[in-house]
């Protein structure tokens, strides 16, 4: 019995290979769709916001490196060398053989440290050559051994390299990456669960790792002491004396094809199988960790993502008459992307506009770019939404207007979780200065025309008076 189990699993697994010949990442990169380049608008925004507009923070995440990289190798007007050093280094640094690293060390300086020596090229510093050589001398080669050139790797590389990134397609790319992985929402767990269960799992979905379960310096004994755990005996869980909560059947791939085999370790899979009841459990739950979640898509399906965008919207610019955002770099533009107004026959159909905002008005083109945008002035709005409103389950902003031609609203809504709240942000904010700017104006405006208005009116009755007296001949 063991042995036609053994040859079932067998025939399952060459079946599942067999299906993925073609292309295994294909299927799972259909399902991420990239947003439109114009998003960079909002997300530059975002970012900035968020302070994480920096070298550090995007050099550190893994998509963030991924197309920086790219840029170096591939756009950058100038090579960039020291990106190169920077790989072989933490290459270095992770090599656990003690020969293999002398030898390692021994290239890194003759490839890069020795050749920018001879050709002065980048300017490190003599601390640095210095520190490496003393090290060298000795035949020592630490895992620290080339730790003083990094910051100074760094300092390069945030300086001339990186502005010339966030100018470049690359991060735009990368805003669309990002913009991706923000909108996938957080978890809502069900009512059903208990209060103890409902802690245990946002203490371990913490996005801050200093705030997460587990990780807050006492590890596995965290979790171990969580009220959920209440009546564990963890001696008997560790010899195994407890009942298993699920006895997966043996012999049997859950496993569509390779790429699902290859997306888990097969340890942990083995004799699994998902039936529909299983999938609904996870339907909604979409919580990403940022880390984790940009190292499978790095692994898997990026390149593929990456290739397939850069078709469509190779396609989508010939196709496209106008390029909204061609020249609003140098404008005083504060935000510009795609919205959807409601509108249409009886103002019930969601229509996809390219909006602009700049100080004093919202324009609103249509994506044909053929007629004459709608134009919202400052000075017409009476008010916009500090909350979203509830719009065919949508969330909305509201734009209260008084032009004598529309019906007093403007509604306005975003796919995008995070392009919403930007733009009712920067809706707000130039509303806001708009409002003090022609309040500023009319004081201003009262103090000038108002006191010659005063200075008149004194005038022509002192005038009237000795009309008056003129005429009677009085005093």
């Amino acid at each position: 019995m063991a042995d036609l189990e053994a040859v079932l699993a067998d025939v399952s697994y060459l079946m599942a290979m067999e299906k993925s010949k073609c292309t295994p990442a294909a299927r799972a990169s259909k399902k991420l769709n990239l947003p439109d380049p114009s998003v960079r608008s909002v997300m530059y925004k975002y970012l900035e916001k968020e302070g994480e507009l920096n070298f550090h923070k995007i050099f550190n995440e893994v998509l963030g490196y991924l197309l920086f990289k790219d840029f170096c190798e591939n756009d950058s007007e100038e090579p960039i060398q020291q990106l190169k050093f920077f790989e072989q280094i933490k290459l270095f640094e992770k090599t656990e053989c003690y020969d293999e690293r002398k030898k390692m060390a021994r290239d890194i300086y003759d490839n890069f440290i020795m050749e920018e020596m001879l050709s002065h090229t980048y300017e490190y510093s003599k601390h640095a050559v210095a520190s490496v050589q003393k090290y060298l001398l000795k035949n020592e080669v630490p895992v620290d051994l080339f730790e003083p050139y990094l910051e100074e790797i760094f300092t390069q590389l945030k300086g001339k390299p990186f502005k010339k990134f966030l100018e470049s397609d690359k991060f735009t790319r990368f805003c669309q990456w990002k913009n991706l992985e923000l909108n996938i929402q957080n978890v809502e767990l069900p009512e059903s669960f208990s209060l103890e269960l409902k802690n245990l799992l946002e203490m371990l979905l913490q996005r801050d790792v200093s705030k997460r379960l587990g990780c807050m310096g006492n590890g596995a004994d965290e979790v171990k002491m969580h009220n959920f755990f209440c009546g564990i005996d963890w001696h008997q869980v560790y010899i195994q004396k407890y009942t298993p909560p699920l006895v997966p059947p043996r012999g049997e791939v859950n496993a569509a094809d390779a790429f699902d085999i290859g997306s888990f370790d097969e340890e942990d899979t083995k004799g699994i199988k998902l039936n529909d009841a299983d999938q609904d459990l996870y339907k909604m739950f979409s919580l990403t960790i940022s880390e984790r979640w940009q190292q499978e898509v790095s692994e898997t399906v990026f390149d593929t993502v990456n290739t397939e965008t850069d078709k469509l919207e190779q396609k989508r610019k010939l196709k496209q008459k106008q390029h909204f955002d061609a020249d609003e770099k140098e404008s005083d533009c504060i935000l510009h992307g795609y919205i959807k107004k409601l509108g249409g026959s009886f103002a019930s159909l969601w229509q996809t506009k390219y909006a602009k905002l700049y100080p004093n008005r919202l324009e609103l083109h249509s994506e044909s770019g053929n007629n004459k945008p709608e134009l919202i002035f400052m000075d017409q709005v009476e008010d916009i939404s500090s909350d979203f409103i509830l719009h065919k389950n949508e969330n909305c902003i509201q734009i209260r207007i008084n032009d004598g031609t529309r019906d007093g609203r403007i509604i306005l809504t975003n796919s995008d979780e995070i392009g919403l709240k930007e733009w009712s942000s920067s809706l707000r904010s130039a509303h806001k200065i708009s409002q003090d700017l022609l309040g500023s104006m009319a004081k201003k405006a009262g103090k000038i025309y108002g006191s010659e208005r005063d200075v008149n009116k004194s005038m022509y009755i002192f005038g009237a008076n000795c009309s008056t007296k003129t005429s009677n001949g009085s005093n």
